[in-house]
């Protein structure tokens, strides 16, 4: 297990974790735990991944696809990532936190890999 946390201060975008290829045999399937906790200064953070190193960010959906992740302040919280990873290292994909509408935001994000 690993675990990785960045702490946002401003309202921007920050790397939390690149996905590593899960080491399941066959089940290529990464699957984690997503939080956020602190103070967000009445920001939201909005859950976005990457698969080209960072360069394009896109909304991190549910499950079904159909709607992107978001937290608000009214508390702490977490939720389950689920994505596929492929054979090589290079191609995982990246998965950034972005806080706006914040003033005066201390706010912890991270992720627990549970594979």
């Amino acid at each position: 297990m690993a675990k990785f946390t960045q702490t946002l201060t401003t309202n921007t975008s920050v790397l939390v974790a690149k996905v590593p290829r899960a080491n399941l045999g066959t089940n290529q399937l990464y699957s984690g735990t997503v939080y956020s906790q602190g103070t967000f200064g009445g920001g939201t953070i909005s859950w976005q991944v990457s698969f080209d190193g960072g360069v394009t960010l896109m909304p991190l959906k549910n499950i079904a696809g159909a709607t992107a992740i978001t937290q608000t302040a009214a508390a702490a919280d977490n939720f389950q990532l689920g994505v596929g990873t492929l054979a090589s290292l290079t191609d995982a994909p990246w998965i950034y936190a972005t806080l706006a509408g914040a003033a005066g935001a201390t706010v912890v994000v991270g992720l627990l890999d549970v594979n």
